[in-house]
């Protein structure tokens, strides 16, 4: 009876790996595909690659994909920011991302690096609740589970379920985030939620440089707020923002002014202005801002976009230490909702 070899019980894809681990081509492919950095799905391209030269334009050579590389292609990075599609490409993002934020808050790159002693925030801005979700919550205290959703009276939603959950969910349990009773849920107003949450964003940072005004009338300057910021989906399927917020005085670049400065300077703010200041001026400017959604074409109901009332404000470790300056009077927070804005189209969240 013939006995099977091993490699009748392999995939064709472990077959292949094999052929192409004792081709003699190895190292070739190797060096052509190190430039993936591990890319899980990497782009293909077909076609020609001409070196020309500088001076003159000249095409001095040519390589074509089919006869001169190795498979026949060019491999490039997919260049996907999630690490569930590609997480080599992922860590990438992260850690690129990770030298940007550095640089703005310590300097670097081309980021002077007085910008340590500016004020800066770390905020994060959720979604309002649209029902009660499953959830796991943690005693930072002791690390102990609490229950999900426990009350001393059982209420029943007009659905008829009991809007109780006594477990104590595992971290990776499946039932968290979804709600508590399907039908109750406001399902529709979470969806827009998701689509308009970038113009919530945008006006957000409007209202911050509004409310900089009495700041820039008692120190006869003018103040900016730069930022970098994430967006990502809580396990409701909810958008929600991280931000890290600088202030810096905006360069002058009207001759009337005085000297003109810069357009790309990053100069340092007041030095009155602490970082406690200024993470209670974004914390109300966030509270502040409020509008409604255009009127949808199937049914001409409108959606109220506002933050949630978890908006958590706190200086960043780099921010300018705590003083006891003279306190400009309180801002003003003007209204938000002076016109309906424009569609967001297909923007993603956050942009």
């Amino acid at each position: 009876m013939p006995t099977s070899t091993i490699t009748d019980e392999l995939s064709h894809h472990e077959r292949r790996l094999l052929r192409r681990a004792g081709s003699d081509h190895l190292n070739q492919w190797l060096t052509h595909t190190a430039s993936t950095r591990g890319c899980r799905r990497p782009v293909r391209l077909t076609g020609s690659i001409d070196t020309v030269e500088r001076d003159t334009g000249r095409i001095i050579d040519t390589r074509h994909t089919a006869s001169d590389m190795p498979d026949g292609v060019l491999y490039v990075p997919c260049g996907d920011r999630r690490a569930s599609v590609c997480p080599p490409c992922a860590e990438t993002y992260r850690a690129d991302t990770y030298q940007l934020i550095k640089a703005g808050l310590t300097g670097g790159k081309g980021i002077p690096t007085s910008v340590a002693g500016h004020p800066a925030v770390f905020a994060t801005l959720t979604a309002p609740s649209f029902g009660p979700v499953h959830s796991r919550k943690v005693n930072p205290r002791t690390g102990k589970v609490a229950p999900c959703h426990m009350r001393r009276n059982a209420i029943r939603c007009p659905h008829g379920k009991l809007l109780v959950c006594t477990q104590r969910h595992t971290e990776n349990h499946p039932s968290l985030g979804r709600p508590l009773c399907l039908d109750c849920y406001d399902h529709a107003h979470h969806v827009v939620w998701n689509c308009w949450a970038g113009e919530l964003w945008r006006r957000t940072t409007q209202a911050m440089n509004r409310a900089l005004r009495p700041w820039e009338r008692l120190y006869g300057v003018k103040l900016r707020v730069s930022y970098g910021k994430v967006a990502e989906y809580q396990r409701r399927g909810v958008v929600h923002f991280h931000a890290l917020i600088r202030l810096d005085v905006r360069p002058n670049i009207d001759p009337k002014r005085g000297p003109v400065q810069d357009p790309d300077a990053i100069l340092a703010p007041p030095a009155d202005i602490t970082g406690q200041d200024f993470a209670e001026l974004v914390a109300r400017a966030a509270a502040s801002v409020s509008f409604e959604t255009h009127p949808y074409a199937d049914t001409g109901h409108t959606w109220p976009m506002h933050w949630g009332p978890q908006i958590a404000s706190a200086p960043s470790a780099t921010s300018a230490p705590a003083r006891s300056p003279p306190k400009p009077s309180p801002p003003t927070w003007p209204s938000t909702r002076p016109r309906p804005p424009k569609p967001p189209g297909s923007h993603p969240p956050g942009g």
